[in-house]
């Protein structure tokens, strides 16, 4: 059995400085790497047996916070502050907690204090206005986030966390505003491209969204992804040249990215084309099971009910979208009016389903 650790009181100072301290302290950040948290908490009490800094006791707090032991958590936290004031660490621990505990209004102080004493810290920043907007304050997170932006300028995450609040409170001028310069600040910010190239896309502004995809191939060439989606960006501008040169590209890069421009053609209503894309990748690569849910959902969608039964019941047990495919066959059935055999489908997906999403969905179908 490993010697019982007993904690000193806490040295008003902020870091080790023991080298025995500091030793243990790198043995227990290995052993978290590893995910080894008894270990690290074993280690990390071993370096407070050298040196009781309020660093250590953080990062103790934080590994009995790791393993459920919210009590001993905020024992630790406490004593780094009650030593060391406003220790950001400690503070921020502190507030993870409490939101943690449900009591959000209370890690508000600490993460405000977190934020005035260490204005550069993004962490500290990120989290105050995340529990602002959990509490339903829009205005004082963008206050945050504004402030966050000024004291960081050099980050993009501030001004994606606006981006996003503009564009879920309706304001799409300042959305743009925010996402393009977080584009100059990190150009190859995949969420940040499609984001702005899908709010300009919905105003109709084609071809500049277009530009936003040409700009990213410049750090992510020949990407799958942004190509489709570039081709679908020409056919709703009326250029059927150069979605068909994209489309091809992708094709010639690989026959499966047909799934691809598949989706892409689903996603603009052209489900002829779909369905065309779809079976021709189907009939080389039978086992694509997810193409083949799409295939059956598009057909669905045109109330073609027994072509699409005959795409689910080739999708096997084994594979991931199986249950996908039972919702899917009990609503065919369900249209059809075949209530009974849509009943005993629906059933059966419900033993079967671990996702909310996927019981939910079935339920809906089996009332």
């Amino acid at each position: 059995p490993r010697e019982k650790v007993e904690e000193k009181t806490v040295a008003k100072q902020e870091v080790p400085e023991s080298a025995r301290a500091i030793e243990h302290y790198l043995r227990a950040r290995l052993s978290e790497l590893s995910g080894n948290y008894q270990q690290a908490t074993y280690e990390m009490r071993k370096a407070l047996l050298y040196d009781s800094s309020c660093l250590l006791h953080t990062e103790l707090g934080r590994y009995y916070a790791m393993q459920g032991m919210w009590k001993r958590a905020v024992e630790q936290a406490d004593r780094a502050l009650d030593a060391c004031g406003e220790f950001v660490p400690a503070l921020l621990l502190k507030g993870m907690l409490l939101v943690s505990g449900n009591e959000r209004q209370k890690a508000v102080e600490y993460f405000s204090r977190a934020v005035e004493r260490d204005p550069k810290n993004i962490e500290a920043a990120i989290r105050l206005a995340q529990v602002y907007l959990d509490l339903g304050k829009k205005d004082a997170a963008r206050k945050v986030l504004e402030r966050m932006t000024r004291d960081n300028p050099a980050s993009a995450e501030g001004f994606r966390r606006l981006g996003d609040l503009a564009f879920e409170s309706g304001d799409e001028a300042a959305a743009e505003r925010y996402y393009r310069r977080v584009l100059q600040l990190a150009p190859s910010d995949t969420r940040t491209i499609e984001v702005l190239a899908g709010l300009l896309e919905r105003q109709g502004r084609y071809r500049e969204a277009i530009a936003v995809f040409e700009d990213a191939l410049v750090y992510s060439p020949e990407n799958p992804s942004y190509m489709a989606y570039m081709g679908g960006l020409y056919l709703k501008a009326g250029d059927r040249e150069s979605a068909d040169a994209y489309f091809d590209q992708l094709r010639a890069m690989d026959p499966r990215n047909a799934r691809l421009v598949a989706y892409e053609y689903s996603r603009l209503n052209m489900h002829k084309k779909a369905i065309a894309e779809l079976v021709n990748l189907l009939e080389n690569n039978p086992k694509m099971h997810s193409e083949r849910l799409l295939l059956a959902i598009i057909l669905e969608e045109r109330k073609q009910w027994n072509k699409a039964l005959e795409q689910l019941d080739r999708i096997p047990g084994t594979s991931r979208v199986y249950i996908n495919a039972l919702v899917n066959r009990g609503w065919c059935l369900l249209s059809m009016k075949r209530y009974a055999e849509a009943a005993d489908v629906l059933e059966k997906a419900l033993e079967a389903a671990a996702r909310d999403e996927d019981r939910g969905r079935a339920w809906r179908y089996l009332a």
